[in-house]
């Protein structure tokens, strides 16, 4: 068995890459709900775009089409 010191260990190799973060870019349909939410409609980052909170409703946040679920579906599409 032998002991090795750390004068011994052999050199570490580093490699530096610099990383561009996307800047994702926020759309608001309803800005004063999804504020009040923490949500956003959809967001874009980089070529790829993310929807949320895609929901049947009035611009005031109210319910829309309650109990209509295919109505409920197309003022969702709609609104994309």
């Amino acid at each position: 068995m032998s002991t090795q010191s750390c004068q011994q260990a052999p050199k570490e190799t580093t490699h530096e890459h610099e990383v561009k973060a996307e800047i994702p870019e926020y759309f608001l349909l309803r800005p004063e709900i999804e504020k009040a939410y923490g949500y956003s409609h959809a967001v874009k980052i980089g070529n790829e775009i993310k929807v949320s909170g895609a929901v049947s409703m009035d611009d005031n946040g109210n319910p829309t089409a309650v109990g209509d679920f295919e109505q409920q579906m197309k003022n969702c599409y709609a609104d994309l």
